[in-house]
């Protein structure tokens, strides 16, 4: 799952938002200054990258995908999620999607005096500023996501190319998503007693 899912897997919670969020943009050093809920949200992130990663539609829309962009099809897939939780957002989620965009923006600003310097810190930075959470609803968008992946890849990758793919995969991409998305839903409260029994509040 990418940066829009996470977060809307975070209970409305805001600590666990924000965990959710610079989970793979924080250190081990940076973890200690977070406080527990946020910690929490890191831990939370994990479990559902853990989920996704092992479950059978997920893995059936990256087979799409290997032939053209190899190890990249992973990644691929993940941010395209993201296009898919926005194509099915009214379906999916109990407020309008740019109600649901001001309040994390709202949020994160609140949060920004309480991080330490370091790429978490920038990450929620570079949100707030460019407030580009509303890209995944477009193709413009898309590709505008996929050519700045181009650029930060180190081998050879294609990843504007997987955006018109998509289309050529549209409704299988959907149904899968759809199923792994309500598997993550149901399976979420579990994972979440998992984290808080496993850190508990110091």
């Amino acid at each position: 799952m990418n940066y829009l899912a996470h977060l809307c897997l975070s209970f409305d919670d805001p600590d666990i938002m924000l965990g959710n969020f610079i989970a793979d943009n924080i250190s081990a050093k940076e973890s200690a200054t977070l406080s527990d809920d946020v910690l929490r949200g890191v831990y939370l992130h994990r479990k559902i990258d853990s989920y996704t990663d092992s479950h059978s539609s997920f893995l059936q829309s990256v087979e799409l995908f290997k032939a053209n962009h190899g190890r990249y099809a992973t990644v691929i897939i993940d941010i395209l999620h993201d296009h898919f939780l926005c194509h099915n957002w009214n379906d999916l989620m109990n407020q309008s999607f740019h109600q649901f965009e001001q309040q994390v923006y709202s949020e994160f600003e609140s949060a920004i005096p309480t991080l330490s310097a370091g790429s978490h810190k920038r990450h929620v930075q570079s949100l707030l500023k460019y407030r580009y959470l509303h890209v995944y609803q477009s193709k413009d968008g898309m590709l505008g996501v996929m050519k700045r992946m181009d650029v930060r890849t180190r081998f050879e990758s294609d990843f504007q190319e997987a955006v018109h793919e998509m289309y050529e995969h549209y409704n299988m991409l959907n149904i899968n998503f759809i199923e792994l998305y309500t598997g993550l839903t149901d399976a979420l409260p579990e994972m979440w007693q998992s984290v808080v029994a496993s850190y508990p509040s110091k």
